[in-house]
């Protein structure tokens, strides 16, 4: 069974943090190491409410199932057993309401001030490709080149005597990415 208080405990603290960061009151920081800070915070505030909010569901299905194994229980003692489950029940389902509201005004952050998941990146960098093939007239180029893409998918190399050939936009995005990922963690290091 989940512990409630500690949870109700976590989700009022972490209302609190939220009510009072800028990022809720101002929107998202000008400073970028200020910024991607906030960003990691919110994940991991993420993170937590949903492992929170699977624990829950575990605890309100183990409930439901004593609820439904009641019939069985000796006539005496029904009527208590079955005024604690409800009980039992009725709260968790409370925390698990209370949980998912944060959880979403967690997730209406990430996405209001353009906090990005690694997918979401992924997804962002390979549309950016693509409009610059468009725009640059590069796409014929492309044709006769690998894409990350197709390397990352596990497309067949060339045969031997044959060279890769792989370059242009989707090398020099990669390498930018690369380059500010680096910068972010060296920073995070110092």
């Amino acid at each position: 069974m989940a512990d409630l208080a500690w949870i109700r405990d976590f989700l009022a603290k972490t209302q609190k943090e939220l009510l009072k960061d800028s990022v809720l009151t101002g929107g998202r920081s000008d400073d970028f190491w200020k910024a991607g800070d906030e960003a990691v915070r919110l994940k991991d505030i993420e993170i937590t409410l949903e492992s929170i909010l699977q624990n829950l569901k575990s605890s309100e299905s183990m409930l439901r199932f004593r609820q439904f194994l009641l019939p069985k229980v000796p006539r005496g003692k029904r009527y208590a057993d079955k005024k604690s489950v409800e009980g039992q029940l009725e709260s968790v389902e409370a925390v698990k309401k209370q949980a998912e509201a944060l959880a979403d005004t967690v997730k209406d952050l990430l996405v209001k001030n353009g906090i990005l998941t690694p997918g979401q990146i992924s997804e962002k960098v390979e549309t950016l490709v693509e409009q610059l093939q468009h725009t640059t007239g590069l796409g014929e180029h492309f044709g006769k080149a690998l894409t990350l893409q197709e390397i990352a998918q596990g497309a067949i190399l060339p045969p031997p005597g044959m060279p890769l050939e792989m370059g242009g936009v989707p090398v020099i995005v990669l390498f930018v990415y690369l380059a500010v990922k680096a910068l972010r963690s060296k920073h995070d290091n110092d």
